[in-house]
């Protein structure tokens, strides 16, 4: 070797003692002081979706890949190393174990367990190569394992099956019904022959449609595909999410290759649902909340309208967590749905109270003050106070007349009547007359003896009943006795029968445009329109034009004008409103908007209603109902001043106000509503 070559590997070495000095400014740790430092567990992190990072707050680089060695090597220390976040959440856990004692002992809910249990869950990496579809679908998967569901009884797990099928996470299985050979199986067993005896088990196959006409279709096996019983069968839409598809017939198959066919053929369609669901992933989140649970019928059950925007909200929570979108737009549109559900959490369960509230007393009340919406024999209402004196007569006639036909067909008639020696015997046929007192005594007043006697001051046994003259006076006793909403309770003694009469009758749906509290002016002289203002809520609605899917509801999302109408109606293009009766003698249809006229289309209405339903209302929700408008009688305009209001403008102010009150309600909408 060259003597350079030597000189220079000599002077390379590692030659230790001595060691070299460190830089200036740093400081070795000694190894008996070293501390092993990994990955944080997330614990007492303000915000979970914040970069990971060590237990020196450096960030750190997520593998794709987990290895058996990979554990946290600091404790479970927390992911925010600064002090004051563990003080202050030391300070809570103490807190939270002094109301422990204090507090009686209370079942979490089903989704506080959810939440702990995804809070405390790790993080999983779903790799951004592969599709959104196949992420998605991933998750969903993960997130239905090793999770406590509640009781069948409470619908969480059928509710959740539901929303799966309807975003292409769940395949529905499809219906079909296979053809029976039946003129082969008549040609080879004549009619003087038995069927052979099949000792063979048969399997039990599970029917999960329920055919009105079964004979039609012969055996109903194969709905679900075959298989022996199971406990649970998948919930799934009526043959289809859309509503074009209800109602659809099972498919008729000869072979088992049609029915794999068949089955292939939902697994694709599955596919194209779920990606049709992530190109529009808030919009179809957005439907399944209100359009989808109207259609299904889920809105029916208030439980439903609590569990479903949980569920989803859940849902979202995880797929966020784990990072399943990664995408700008994705992560716009995740935020958006989580939006929907805020509000669907909120609104979902008011369409049912609102449903169950309206109309309130104050609109029953004019309802019953008006009787537009039924004419007075549909209903017999048993009151003793109101006594009719022509119904009186009416009754004693009626009952004449039923005496002398029943002393007509009183006439006594020879039978044959065959006694026990054999001997026949002719038998007088006498009909008992409804007047006949039987032998035990005239019952008239009149009368002093036997047991009709009923002289009030006879006492004993002929006591007339005290309570018999006003229950004779009511009527029928089948009938209930049920009180009518009034006014008076809320309006005192008004003069709104004798200012008012009613207009227009709509039946629509009309959206929430403002609500507005009493004003409480309640001095001075106020006009009717001021003082209703005063006293209760004030509801401004403007009509709410496709609501819904016309498509299931031919014409039933237009504005009708009823037959009990009164007044102008502005009707521009045939066809937009639908008009119901002949309403030519009191109503008349106009091409323009007049004063005094009302369009269905563009004319807001005001309603009033009470503070205990005016707090489950929502600006931007829908009432879909019948309306009923009420305007002033000509020479009834008041033009009194109040001088609390000077100076303000208020619609009632306006000699030609009107206002309308709630006939019905059949339609309650959240405000992000949308048919699907």
């Amino acid at each position: 070797m060259p003597k350079s070559a030597k000189q220079f590997q000599k002077a390379h070495a590692c030659q230790f003692p001595p060691f070299p000095s460190p830089p200036s400014g740093t400081v070795i740790t000694p190894f008996k002081d070293f501390v092993e430092r990994g990955i944080q567990i997330h614990i007492f992190g303000k915000n979970e979706d914040d970069q990971e990072v060590d237990g020196l707050g450096i960030p750190t680089v997520e593998l794709p890949k987990k290895h058996e060695t990979d554990r946290p090597k600091s404790g479970g220390k927390p992911r925010s190393y600064t002090m004051p976040v563990v003080q202050e959440a030391k300070k809570k856990k103490e807190e939270k174990a002094e109301q422990s004692f204090k507090l009686p002992v209370k079942r979490r809910d089903w989704t506080e367990d959810w939440v702990e249990q995804d809070r405390l869950r790790g993080r999983i990496a779903y790799d951004p190569n592969i599709t959104l579809p196949d992420r998605v679908h991933a998750a969903t998967t993960d997130f239905n394992k090793n999770r406590r569901w509640p009781p069948m009884t409470t619908g969480v797990r059928a509710l959740w099956d539901q929303f799966q099928i309807y975003a292409g996470l769940l395949t529905s299985i499809p219906v079909w019904v296979k053809q029976r050979d039946s003129d082969s199986a008549d040609d080879t067993f004549s009619s003087d022959e038995e069927e052979p005896f099949q000792s063979r088990t048969r399997d039990i196959h599970v029917n999960q449609y329920c055919d009105p006409e079964p004979d039609a279709y012969g055996d109903l096996r194969g709905h679900g595909g075959r298989g022996r019983v199971k406990r649970r069968g998948v919930p799934r839409a009526p043959y289809g999410r859309s509503g074009k598809e209800l109602g659809r017939r099972p498919k008729e198959v000869t072979s088992d290759t049609e029915i794999q066919g068949l089955l292939h053929d939902a697994r694709n369609e599955k596919d194209d649902i779920l990606i049709d669901f992530l190109n529009d992933f808030a919009g179809s989140i957005q439907v399944f909340l209100s359009g989808y649970i109207r259609k299904q019928g889920l809105h029916f059950s208030d439980r439903n309208l609590h569990n479903a925007p949980k569920l989803i909200s859940i849902w979202l929570t995880y797929l966020t967590k784990h990072r399943v979108f990664t995408e700008p737009d994705e992560l716009a549109a995740l935020e958006t749905a989580k939006g929907v559900v805020r509000k669907a959490q909120e609104e979902l369960i008011l369409t049912s109270k609102l449903a169950k509230a309206l109309p309130d007393d104050l609109n029953s009340g004019f309802k019953t003050c008006f009787d537009v919406g039924q004419t007075k024999e549909e209903f017999t209402w048993a009151d003793s106070e109101m006594k009719d004196a022509d119904t009186g007569e009416k009754e004693k006639e009626k009952r004449a007349h039923s005496t002398d036909e029943d002393d007509e067909s009183a006439e006594p008639k020879k039978i044959k009547f065959t006694t026990e020696d054999g001997e026949v015997e002719l038998v007088e046929d006498t009909s008992i007359s409804i007047n006949d007192n039987g032998g035990w005594g005239d019952v008239g007043l009149d009368s002093n003896s036997g047991w009709g006697n009923v002289d009030p001051d006879a006492g004993g046994w002929g006591n007339p009943d005290p309570w018999a003259d006003e229950l004779a006076a009511a009527g029928s006793l089948d009938q209930w006795q049920v009180k009518q909403p009034s006014l008076l309770p809320h309006l005192g003694p008004t003069t709104l029968p004798l200012t008012h009469d009613t207009g227009i009758v709509e039946w629509s749906v009309r959206r929430v445009v403002s609500i507005t509290p009493p004003t409480g002016v309640t001095l001075g002289n106020l006009t009717l329109e001021a003082d209703l203002a005063a006293r209760f809520y004030q509801i401004e609605l403007a009509p709410w034009l496709q609501w819904g899917d016309d498509a299931l509801e031919p014409q039933g999302v237009l504005p009708r004008i009823l037959g009990a109408s009164k007044g102008k109606v502005v009707i521009e293009k045939q066809g937009e409103v639908l008009v119901e009766g002949d309403v030519k003698e009191t109503m008349s249809v106009v091409k323009k908007d007049q004063q005094g006229a009302h369009n269905p289309l563009t004319d807001n209405i005001v309603i009033f209603i009470q503070e205990s339903v005016a707090e489950h209302l929502r600006v931007g929700m829908g009432l879909g109902g019948t309306w009923v408008q009420l305007v002033r009688n000509e020479g009834t305009c008041d033009k009194r001043k109040n001088k609390q209001a000077e100076g303000k403008k208020f619609w009632y102010m306006d000699p030609a106000a009107k206002f309308w009150y709630m006939e019905s309600l059949l339609v309650t909408l959240t405000s992000y509503h949308i048919s699907g």
